[in-house]
């Protein structure tokens, strides 16, 4: 009778062998599909807000010195910290590897704030940093963080500092704010 048992035990496990597999499939299938969602929605929320992105085409025949570009921006927010990082679109004609730009920004109280900022565009090899193809490249350089401690009127300004009276090679700049 012990034997009986035993045998109809093991033969009970094996007729719900096949379904407990279904529902296991079934369970890992909807776990891996929860974790996917999860992990990207976790993404999503770590994806920076961009608030200011503009950018400026340059002259076909080249940026002259005195040609200072200016972005303005009014901030409703305060004390608010930003990314700030300049866009700069380049050709594989430009002539040196490195874009130094003097950077600055007007507050609304009429403060300044200045930077010197060196972009590289290509590496010691020549080959182009960023992101693109057929002779045009994109890079974004991230210039650092910005407090706005009060609303107004935010005015950016750049310019290039190399030697030459113009520049060729660059076919837009922009600035870009994410939060």
């Amino acid at each position: 009778m012990e034997i009986n048992k035993i045998s109809l035990q093991i033969a009970t496990h094996k007729l719900l062998k096949p379904d407990m597999i279904k529902i296991s499939k079934y369970y890992w299938l909807i776990s891996f599909i929860c974790i996917i969602i999860s992990v990207a929605s976790i993404f999503h929320s770590c994806d920076r807000h961009t608030v200011y992105h503009i950018a400026k085409s340059l002259p076909e025949k080249g940026w002259n010195k005195q040609d200072t570009l200016y972005f303005v921006k009014t901030m409703s927010d305060s004390f608010k910290i930003y990314e700030l990082s300049i866009d700069i679109r380049s050709k594989s004609d430009f002539p040196y590897r490195n874009l130094p730009i003097l950077f600055s920004c007007r507050l609304p109280d009429k403060s300044f704030i200045r930077d010197t900022i060196n972009v590289a565009l290509s590496d010691p090899k020549g080959n182009w940093l960023g992101k693109g193809w057929g002779g045009l490249y994109q890079l974004s350089h991230t210039v650092g963080h910005l407090q706005m401690k009060k609303p107004g009127i935010y005015v950016f300004k750049i310019a290039y500092l190399l030697p030459d009276k113009k520049i060729s090679g660059i076919s837009d700049i922009g600035i870009r704010l994410q939060k």
